[in-house]
């Protein structure tokens, strides 16, 4: 990468960096789990995770925030399971927000 293009993206960041997305805390959700990249809220029958645009390394959350990383994140896993859903059921149930996962609650075998 060259030196301006390096310097181009940076500007194009820096544009967004007030479009973060930072840990949420929404009670009406349910019980909230803080993990390193994901806020999970804990229902009767759901689970909501919500991607944030936290940077971790080495199981240490950064400071640092990424713009549209938790949207990124989910449109990968999204595809993911949409690719596989004629041949392997997944817990997805919905994506009602591009940072937003809604999925059956099940237990762990």
């Amino acid at each position: 990468m060259s030196m301006r293009d390096e310097q181009m993206y940076k500007q194009e960041i820096a544009k967004r960096l007030d479009k973060i997305l930072p840990p949420s805390d929404i009670p009406a959700l349910g019980e909230v789990y803080h993990g390193k990249v994901r806020d999970v809220y804990v229902q009767d029958e759901h689970i909501i995770m919500v991607a944030t645009d936290n940077l971790s390394t080495f199981d240490h959350v950064m400071e640092t925030l990424i713009p549209y990383k938790g949207i990124v994140l989910n449109m990968f896993a999204k595809r993911a399971f949409d690719q596989v859903k004629d041949i392997l059921p997944s817990a997805m149930v919905d994506s009602p927000d591009p940072s937003v996962v809604v999925q059956k609650k099940l237990t762990n075998v």
